[in-house]
């Protein structure tokens, strides 16, 4: 892994004066390319455009070929190609959520992976989510993904997300992280926005106090040693560690 990439270098290309350099921030950060939220504490940064980018956004492959996803949906191994934006076609089978990411059921706003199926369905996916199906999360985040919605999210305490489709196949769109033998789950982008906001209340002074409010209050007392457990791994995935943490479940 490089140390620094030049502009015209990375990929998508940067002005010729840009300077990525490898640089690690206990913050949340926003990747320019994908245009997603991050809890990555390493990160690519140019000071002179101050443009933070993924480290996987730092040089985009043309393909990637991904195999076999949760519940083997990948079974067929699909290349997926990268685009500047998320791609519908004309004759588009699932119009209505295809320009979501189907791995964390988000809209996409900029960089986008993309294949379409034998059925003319779109599936498109932020790079960062592409490269949790691509490790299959085992290197980047020690959880099991799965598909289907069963359960309702320990976060949200919905079945998805408020931002993502409501039109996706429940077998298929918006992912989650499977919890204790698969009883509870919480979905890719509710742990993202979880350990965020851990960072977030991480200040200068090594503050080790961090109180977070889940979005749907909930009587169940062993939400709280489940979201306790899952927070550390998020802050050690991110480099972070464990700390103490103190859950507001009202």
């Amino acid at each position: 892994m490089a140390a620094v990439v030049t502009g015209p270098d990375a990929k998508p290309a940067a002005s010729h004066r840009c300077r990525f350099e490898l640089k690690k921030y206990n913050a949340a950060f926003k990747c320019e390319v994908c245009r997603v939220k991050s809890y990555d504490t390493g990160r690519y940064r140019c000071d002179h455009c101050g443009e933070d980018r993924h480290i996987g956004c730092i040089r985009l492959a043309d393909e990637i070929e991904l195999g076999p996803g949760p519940n083997n949906i990948f079974s067929t191994s699909p290349v997926f190609t990268v685009f500047d934006n998320p791609r519908r076609g004309r004759n588009s089978e699932n119009k209505k959520w295809a320009k979501n990411c189907l791995v964390c059921g988000m809209p996409i706003r900029h960089y986008s992976y993309h294949a379409q199926t034998t059925e003319n369905k779109d599936l498109n996916m932020h790079p960062c989510c592409a490269e949790l199906a691509t490790f299959n999360t085992n290197s980047r985040v020690p959880l099991e993904l799965q598909t289907g919605e069963r359960h309702s999210c320990v976060w949200c305490g919905k079945k998805r997300p408020e931002e993502a489709s409501k039109y996706g196949p429940t077998d298929f769109y918006c992912w989650s992280y499977r919890l204790t033998e698969g009883k509870n789950r919480i979905h890719v982008h509710c742990y993202t926005e979880m350990v965020i906001e851990a960072l977030e209340q991480l200040d200068d002074d090594d503050n080790r106090h961090i109180v977070l409010k889940r979005r749907r209050s909930s009587d169940r007392n062993d939400l709280e040693s489940i979201l306790r457990e899952f927070i550390n791994i998020g802050l050690n995935v991110a480099g972070i560690g464990f700390t103490d943490i103190f859950l507001d479940l009202v």
